[in-house]
């Protein structure tokens, strides 16, 4: 038994390059010869790799659309964590100046209780209630200025609601009493 041996060859005839298997006939001075049209032989692989590399192009495409998204995912979960935190910031700042606005209101209404008590004292210096005058104009400016900083701090929608009058003043009398 002989081997089946493969050649590649172009045909004289047609100009056709061709693929051959040649091997002997056993018990015969025989060779038998076969070849076969080179592009009918790789017509089904060349389908088949084609078939292969759009698969492999179309599963890239996907994987770098998944990528691109997953991309944009990303950036806007650190936008949206970089607005909770200026949120949370800026949160932060209005609870303290509301604070710090609530302890100057306290401060300028104790001077103001001052200024109201020393003003029947100096009736008789004119000096005296001028510089009073000052006191009081420049508190008044203190008020407005503490009034913008508690607007600044409120938080949440603000709605006009009923409330009971006589509860509202006896919860401020101990401050009244005080101040």
């Amino acid at each position: 038994f002989v081997r089946l041996q493969a050649a590649q060859l172009s045909t004289p005839i047609d100009n056709v390059e061709r693929v051959g298997g040649y091997r002997a006939v056993e018990n015969a001075p025989l060779v038998m010869l076969v070849t076969v049209d080179k592009d009918e032989v790789m017509r089904p692989w060349r389908a088949h790799v084609t078939v292969t590399s759009v698969g492999a192009l179309i599963l890239i495409m996907m994987l770098a659309g998944l990528e691109v998204m997953a991309r944009r995912h990303r950036f806007r979960e650190e936008q949206a964590r970089a607005r909770l935190a200026e949120a949370e910031r800026l949160e932060s700042v209005g609870r303290f100046t509301a604070g710090v606005a609530h302890d100057v209101g306290n401060l300028l209404r104790i001077v103001r209780s001052a200024v109201v008590l020393l003003r029947p004292r100096v009736t008789d210096r004119p000096a005296a209630g001028r510089l009073l005058d000052q006191i009081d104009a420049t508190l008044a400016v203190g008020k407005d200025l503490v009034a913008q900083l508690m607007s600044y701090a409120r938080t949440g929608d603000r709605k006009p609601q009923v409330s009971n009058l006589n509860d509202l003043v006896f919860e401020a009398l101990p401050m009244l009493r005080q101040a």
